[in-house]
Formats: structure tokens, C-alpha cells, sequence
């Protein structure tokens, strides 16, 4: 997203009564059987990483690099890389399963730089609300009866957050100027954590969790 911001307007949604991916640009649609398997493999160096993946045909192919206006493929990953220090599956992301963002302190973000951005713009896979800003920081994990997940690492922020997730377009420094005026480590912004599964395969909307804080 970084080099081609238009990918924000990708869409997606999983309908696993009918193993349907259903990719969005705009008000065109693509769908995608979860249960094909692509043949033609491919090998792709990430950092100091290894990922390997397979291929779509050129059908898909051909829908993504029209929409986006650059020739790209969509892969899809053989689970070949793991986290180097407890060796859980990545796939093709960078350091973690999991990225988490707690809303309170996306307010304290929005209130020290006068902006109202919501999560969207740090593109979290869950959002949690707890009772103050940056607690998140010093989780352990968090847990109900149907998952357990567990800290990793705090997520390093780059310009990606700048992105305006519904237009595909940076429209100022933000968040990530403000954020790198209190949440600068050596050089590195953090905001939001990393995390694992332990146990469990399901995690819905709604949920509440047990918070665990390392001692």
C-alpha cells in the first residue's frame, strides 16, 4: 500500500457457506472460490524472510492489475514462513497474526493532534476498547472461552497510516507525524500490538476478553 495507496479500496469479504472471497474496488466485483488451489508456485523474499505461495490464473490476475492500473498477481500463500521466536504461521504479513488497536488510544492520538481518524486508518484486524490509552502496551494476552491470543510485539507504524482508507489518497502526515512526537523509540513509532493464537480458531464481533498484564 505504501507504493500503490489505491490498494485501500480493496474490499473483502469471506462467505464460508458458499467458500466465496468476494474483492471489491469501487463498484466492480470479483469472486474467488477459497477452495481452488493455484498451481504455479512462487518464492518471495521479504526482509530477512521466505515466503512461499502459489499463483491465480490470469483471469484474476487480470481483474487486479486493470483496477489497480499496474500488473500485479494474487497469491496465495503455502504457510511456509513462521515467527522466528514461537513459531506460528504468517503467511505473507509482516511480523504478526494479528494487529490490535484499543480505541482509547485512538482518542488520545485524535485529541493530541486535533483530527478525528478512526481505526480504519491502522488497518487493524481487531479493535478492542479498554479502560485507558496505551494499556494495550503491557498485555500479556487475551482470552475468552473460545480463543486465547498472546502478545507478540508492538506494531512499528510507517507512513501507510497517512492513507485515506476510503479514497486511496494521503492527505497529510497524520496521524504519524503527531504519533511520532510521543511514541518514538529509537527511531521506530509503535502503536498498537501484535499477537498470536495459542488455542482456539474463532473470534467474533462483540466479543469480551479477559486481559492478561505481563507482571
Amino acid at each position: 500500500k505504501k507504493k500503490v495507496p489505491d490498494l485501500a479500496l480493496l474490499k473483502c469479504s469471506i462467505n464460508l457457506e458458499k467458500n466465496e472471497l468476494l474483492i471489491k474496488h469501487k463498484d466492480n466485483s470479483l469472486i474467488i472460490n477459497i477452495e481452488d488451489n493455484p498451481e504455479e508456485s512462487v518464492v518471495q523474499k521479504q526482509c530477512v524472510y521466505t515466503n512461499e505461495g502459489y499463483i491465480y490464473n490470469d483471469t484474476i490476475n487480470n481483474w487486479f492489475s486493470k483496477y489497480l492500473k499496474i500488473k500485479c498477481k494474487l497469491v496465495r500463500t503455502s504457510f511456509s514462513r513462521k515467527m522466528n521466536s514461537n513459531e506460528k504461521k504468517l503467511s505473507f504479513s509482516n511480523e504478526g497474526q494479528f494487529l490490535l488497536v484499543n480505541n482509547k488510544s485512538i482518542k488520545d492520538v485524535n485529541d493530541k493532534g486535533y483530527f478525528e481518524f478512526n481505526y480504519k486508518r491502522y488497518r487493524p484486524n481487531i479493535v478492542i476498547t479498554s479502560d485507558e490509552a496505551y494499556d494495550e502496551d503491557n498485555w500479556e494476552s487475551i482470552e475468552n472461552d473460545n480463543i486465547k491470543l498472546v502478545y507478540f510485539n508492538r506494531c512499528k507504524r510507517c507512513n501507510m497510516i497517512n492513507i485515506n482508507q476510503e479514497t486511496g489518497e494521503t492527505e497529510s502526515g497524520e496521524p504519524l507525524l503527531t504519533l511520532s512526537k510521543y511514541r518514538r523509540v529509537r527511531e521506530k513509532i509503535f502503536f498498537g500490538i501484535l499477537l498470536y493464537t495459542e488455542y482456539g480458531n474463532k473470534i467474533s464481533v462483540g466479543e469480551e476478553f479477559k486481559i492478561n498484564h505481563r507482571l
